[in-house]
């Protein structure tokens, strides 16, 4: 038998699992065969089942993890057949029919011989009268059918490609850049900057081992697995299935290596150090020496048997180190000299003192220092997975974590004000395909995830410190401090369920969300002096920091601290029916819930509460600012269409006219409505009168003195997202033709477009000359109004 080739990812909601299917047929009468005996093996840990024909011949083995698999087939008064090194992989499906031979037309029974056939590492097993060549008679290898089934744009990124192309820091996922219609947008910088049909680059759902893997604050993937550990993964970027969603672009659907029946096992090590390279040439025009460039990435992946047969494990460990460089800069800092004409108990001598500048030649006010501020990142990734093969049941559970940090984040001269940057990631899943009967499967995967991204002020209690005439003076950079804490929970649910040429999948699930942290845009203080010398004198010109406006007239810091939580549904049925040899269908119907984000913390954002009218600009005259728990209300009515064809146009698997239609929506990531804390606080520009100030207590001390001063002020903007909010919607289609020149040559030639409708745009509103006498609502500054008002075509 040749190898099947790949087909469509027609299968369960968000699986990597894959199908095997055909008809069994009577090779002399060609009537259709009933009750055959289908059994699969995996030839990677010998973990096998069998499925059984109906009564019009076909059979299903739904469900099966990527891999290379032997299929047997036996019926009563047949001889059997096997196919062997079948490969099945990520999220695909196998078309295979088999013409059994009656035993009465079997001359010598139980005689056979295996052989390989030509040009191709697959092994045949022929019996019976086909080993005889005294006897006269045929025998015709079955094929798999090229996609019959396949009504979606999508490509299978392999082992091979993965481990032997030079990935662009070792990413797995630069090799999306290669599909067709996707280009390269890094400049938007949301996700990895990649645009599929025209669409966002915000647009895309990252799955791993069938659970989300996707960084909800900005897109893109919440964790770049490092290539040894991952097994392949597809990519679909147009008309993927009923089963997958939650975005409107592109599913890039990866699974990590699962162990095998023996021991395997791969260690590597990667070096790269700037004493290898030479120069640049501008760089030594100008003088300059090398720049630092130093990275060290040690891993290893091992796999093998726990118990024989049974279970199964991969073990993968990856550690990452880069110390680099950034372009050598200058900088003014105070020198010895400053320091004798500052008075000793002065809070300016004390605190270069205590956090003593760079060392500058001279005994002059100031001084110069050219210093390459350092770029270091070490991480720690590591992944571990168990298979169990049972009966009736396939189980799965991995764990994976990794920790990121860069000591130099936020970094200055003076370098006890340097702190770092920490994502500490950790997640685990498990999943159990439980086979009811032959014909009927259930697929449930649960997972959950916690995301620690933060940086802190070093030493909060020193504010900003800012001089008119450029000297950097001590304290952090910094003007806010950042954490953002997402904990999800995912579960899915589907059933497969075959009967002669349908193929019917349902399933549902649930994704919920908690998410946490703070921003302290001012919390901290920022003061400003017209130069060094008033600095010397501790006298600060003006003031800056958060003030609570839910608070005012009083003058009292802001709570930044904000917990929202976060939940989204869905569910879909589709069929795939073969009406034919050479003609497939599929039509789906999902629905998608992606709900709105509500904020369950102690602190509740301030809203721009609109008044009457029917128009936006009337509606902002009357508009008010009051708390509330609801960011915006949830659209229920994101129903979503998918359909396609696949024809195979002569007959032999070769040449297939292809096309689809579908409805896709875009759920809103996490910082198109988290600036809407930012409501809740303005950040005047205050000038001091006093000659002194002790600029280093607490801020809520300072504000005091500023009780009976006008705090007009329209920074920062107030955030209003539309309380109708509808999610964004894509009308995506495509149609072509693929051929396969060859085994492993495809040539293919789509037309595809891609319409979007009510996707969510950011428009400044209420602006100073918004009517002829200024503001619609002059007691409220600008606006960032957030609504579906795009479109594309």
């Amino acid at each position: 038998m040749i190898l099947a080739v790949l087909g469509a990812a027609t299968l369960a909601g968000q699986t990597t699992q894959g199908v095997i299917s055909g008809r069994l047929l009577n090779s002399i009468t060609g009537r259709a065969i009933a009750g055959a005996a289908v059994e699969y093996t995996s030839e990677i840990n010998t973990a096998g089942g069998r499925g059984a024909s109906d009564a019009s011949g076909y059979y299903t083995l739904p469900l099966l993890s990527p891999g290379v698999y032997r299929v047997h087939v036996s019926a009563a008064g047949f001889q059997s057949q096997e196919v062997q090194e079948l490969e099945l992989r990520v999220a695909s499906r196998v078309d295979l029919d088999f013409r059994l031979r009656p035993l009465s037309d079997v001359w010598e029974s139980g005689q056979y011989n295996s052989v390989f056939l030509p040009g191709s590492k697959t092994v045949v097993t022929f019996f019976g009268p086909d080993v005889d060549s005294t006897r006269s008679g045929s025998f015709e290898a079955q094929k798999g059918r090229l996609g019959a089934l396949e009504t979606s744009v999508s490509e299978v990124i392999d082992s091979g490609e993965i481990n032997n192309l030079p990935l662009a820091g070792r990413d797995v996922y630069t090799m999306l850049v290669t599909q067709p219609g996707v280009t390269s947008d890094a400049a938007t910088a949301r996700g990895l900057g990649l645009s599929v049909n025209g669409q966002r680059p915000s647009a895309s759902n990252y799955l791993l081992d069938g659970l989300e893997n996707n960084n909800y604050l900005v897109t893109g993937p919440l964790v770049t697995v490092a290539p040894e550990a991952i097994q392949e993964y597809r990519v679909s970027t147009n008309n993927f299935s009923a089963e997958y969603g939650r975005t409107s672009g592109f599913v890039a659907n990866a699974i990590t290596r699962s162990g095998s029946n023996s021991f395997h096992g791969v260690a590597y090590f990667y070096l790269i150090n700037n004493v290898l390279n030479a120069n640049g040439f501008q760089e030594n025009l100008a003088g300059l020496p090398r720049a630092a460039d130093k990275q060290v990435q040690p891993g290893f992946v091992v796999t093998g048997p726990v118990l024989t047969r049974r279970l199964f494990f991969s073990t993968s460990y990856e550690y990452f180190r880069n110390g680099s460089q950034q372009d050598p800069q200058t900088f003014t800092v105070p020198a010895v000299g400053f320091l004798a004409f500052t008075s000793p108990s002065s809070l300016a001598a004390q605190l270069l003192k205590q956090y003593a500048p760079p060392a500058v030649v001279g005994n002059t006010f100031t001084g110069q220092v050219t210093l390459a501020p350092p770029v270091e990142v070490d991480r720690t990734l590591a992944i571990q997975r168990f298979d169990y093969a049972a009966r009736r049941d396939r189980l799965t559970a991995r764990a994976m974590g990794s920790f990121l940090t860069q000591p130099d984040f936020i970094w200055s001269p003076y370098t006890a004000f340097t702190s770092g940057l920490h994502d500490n990631t950790w997640s685990v899943m498990a999943a159990d395909t439980h086979t009811f009967r032959a014909n009927l499967i259930n697929e449930a995967r649960a997972g959950f995830s916690d995301d620690d991204l933060h940086w802190n002020r070093a030493h909060s209690e020193i504010p900003t410190l800012v001089s008119g005439d450029g000297v950097v003076l001590p304290g952090s950079p910094a003007f806010y401090a950042y954490k953002n804490a997402n904990r999800s929970g995912e579960l899915l649910d589907n059933v497969v369920w075959s009967r002669a040429r349908h193929q019917v999948t349902a399933g549902a699930g649930a994704l919920v969300r908690s998410s946490d942290g703070y921003l302290t845009a001012g919390q901290d203080g920022q003061y400003a002096f017209t130069n060094l010398a008033f600095f010397a004198l501790d006298d600060p010109s003006f003031f800056r920091a958060a003030i609570d406006r839910t608070a005012l007239p009083s003058l009292q810091l802001p709570d930044t601290n904000r917990t929202f939580h976060y939940q989204q549904y869905f569910a879909f049925v589709q069929d795939a029916y073969r009406i034919g040899s050479r003609l497939a269908v599929n039509f789906g119907l999902r629905y998608e819930l992606f709900g709105a984000p509500s904020n369950s913390g102690t602190t509740k954002d301030l809203e721009v509460a609109l008044g009457s009218g029917s128009t936006l600009a009337q509606q902002l005259t009357n508009a008010t600012l009051k708390p509330d728990q609801q960011l915006f209300g949830t659209d229920k009515n994101d129903w979503a269409v998918r359909t396609g064809a696949s024809y195979d146009l002569f007959g032999n698997a070769r040449t297939l006219l292809r096309g689809g239609f579908g409805i896709f929506y875009d759920r809103p990531f996490d910082n198109l409505w988290e600036n809407v804390r930012n409501n809740n606080f303005i950040l005047p520009l205050l000038q001091i009168t006093a000659s002194k100030t002790n600029y280093i207590a607490p801020v809520s001390s300072e504000l005091r003195n500023f009780s009976s001063v006008n705090l007009n002020s329209s920074f920062p903007d107030v955030t209003l997202v539309d309380p109708n909010l509808k999610n964004g919607r894509v009308y995506s289609y495509f149609a072509g033709v693929q051929h396969a020149v060859s085994g492993n040559f495809t040539a293919e030639m789509n037309a595809l477009g891609s319409y979007g409708r009510r996707l969510i745009t950011t428009d400044i509103v209420n602006r100073d000359f918004s009517t002829a006498t200024g503001r619609y609502n002059p007691s409220l500054p600008d606006i960032a109004y957030r609504a579906g008002q795009g479109f594309s075509d």
